[in-house]
C-alpha cells in the first residue's frame, strides 16, 4: 500500500506542474504564419434576447476542423520536442515509469473494491463515462446551440476548440495505439499488459482489448475538454480543480473496469492538455480577430446525443 501511495504522490506532483504552469514551453505563441491561417474565420448574425442582431459572433467553419489538422500537429510537436520541453518529457516518462511499478497492485486493489461495492461499481461505471468522446460532442453542440440562440460569441467559439481538439487529439490517440499495441488489464497475459508493438490491423479491430490500452483515450478526451473549458472561461476558477477530481476518479473507473493501467494515464494527460491549450490558448484571446472581415459561406456545427447525431448547416453573410 505505501508503494502505491509514493506512485500516486508522483503523479500529483506531475500533474501539479501542469496547474502551477511549469509546461510553460506547451503554451508558446504559435508561428505568425498559422496565426494568420486561423484568421480564416465566418462571422453572421445572431439574434440576441433582446432583439438586434449581432455580427461579430464566431465559429468554426466544418472544414476547418480537418484543414487545421496539419497546423496543431505542427505546434504539437514544434512545442513537445522543443529543448524547453525536455524536463516536460522527463517527468512524463519518470511518472509513466514509477506507475508501471505500481499497475498490478493498483489494478488489484481497484478490482477488488468493485468486488466488494456494489455502490463503487455503480459509480466506476459512472466515472468511465465521463471520458467518453460521444458526451464531450454532446457538450460542444449543447455549447454551439445556447451560442446560437443567446448570441453568445464564447461559446460558439468554445464548441468549435473542443471539436476540434476532440478530432486533433483523438486522431493522435488512435494512432498511438496501433502502434503501442498494449494489452487492457481485463485481457492481460501478465502483471503489466503485453505490448505488440505495430499489431496487424485486422487483428486490432477483432480484438481492440487486446491492442488498445496505451495511452487512454477517455484520459485524453476529458482533459483536452476541462483545459479548453478553463482556457475560455478563466473567471470560473474552479474549473481545474474539478477537472482534475473527475480525471482521479476517470482513472480510478477505467482501472476497475479493467480497461486501462495507471500508467497509461500521464501521456493521455499530456496530449488532452497540450491540443487544449493549442485550438484555445490560455489567453482566451480569438485567433484573427483583428482585421476580421465579415465573409459568406455555409457552416456545420456538429451535435451528438446517445440517441442520435446530427449537424446545425448555418449561412454566414
Amino acid at each position: 500500500m505505501n508503494k502505491i501511495y509514493s506512485v500516486l504522490f508522483t503523479l500529483l506532483i506531475f500533474l501539479s506542474d501542469i496547474h502551477a504552469g511549469n509546461l510553460t514551453a506547451l503554451k508558446s505563441v504559435e508561428p505568425d504564419s498559422l496565426i494568420a491561417a486561423r484568421e480564416d474565420s465566418i462571422t453572421f448574425k445572431v439574434p440576441l434576447a433582446e432583439g438586434g442582431l449581432r455580427d461579430s459572433a464566431e465559429i468554426t467553419p466544418w472544414h476547418q476542423m480537418v484543414t487545421r489538422l496539419p497546423e496543431d500537429y505542427y505546434s504539437f510537436f514544434k512545442k513537445s520536442f522543443s529543448t524547453s520541453a525536455l524536463p516536460i518529457i522527463a517527468g512524463l516518462a519518470a511518472a509513466t515509469g514509477a506507475l508501471m511499478i505500481a499497475d498490478e497492485p493498483l489494478g488489484s486493489w481497484s478490482h477488488s473494491m468493485v468486488n466488494r461495492s456494489d455502490n463503487y461499481n455503480h459509480l466506476s461505471d459512472i466515472m468511465v463515462k465521463t471520458g467518453d468522446g460521444r458526451y464531450h460532442f454532446l457538450l460542444a453542440g449543447a455549447l454551439s446551440l445556447y451560442g446560437l440562440s443567446a448570441g453568445d460569441e464564447r461559446a460558439l467559439k468554445t464548441a468549435g476548440n473542443l471539436a476540434e481538439g476532440i478530432l486533433a487529439s483523438g486522431i493522435m490517440v488512435q494512432v498511438l495505439k496501433r502502434i503501442t499495441g498494449r494489452q487492457s488489464p481485463e485481457v492481460s497475459s501478465n502483471d503489466a499488459g503485453e505490448w505488440r508493438l505495430f499489431p496487424n490491423p485486422s487483428k486490432y479491430q477483432k480484438n481492440q482489448p487486446r491492442y488498445y490500452a496505451f495511452p487512454s483515450g477517455h484520459i485524453t478526451t476529458a482533459a483536452l475538454t476541462f483545459t479548453v473549458l478553463a482556457n475560455n472561461y478563466p473567471e470560473y476558477k474552479w474549473i481545474r480543480p474539478a477537472g482534475y477530481i473527475v480525471l482521479g476518479g476517470l482513472g480510478l473507473g477505467l482501472m476497475s473496469k479493467g480497461m486501462h493501467w495507471a500508467s497509461d494515464f500521464p501521456l493521455g494527460v499530456l496530449i488532452g492538455y497540450t491540443f487544449g491549450n493549442i485550438v484555445a490558448p490560455e489567453n482566451g484571446e480569438v485567433k484573427g480577430e483583428k482585421g476580421r472581415e465579415n465573409k459568406g459561406g455555409f457552416s456545420v456545427l456538429p451535435f451528438y446525443s446517445p440517441s442520435y447525431s446530427s449537424v446545425s448547416l448555418l449561412y454566414s453573410f
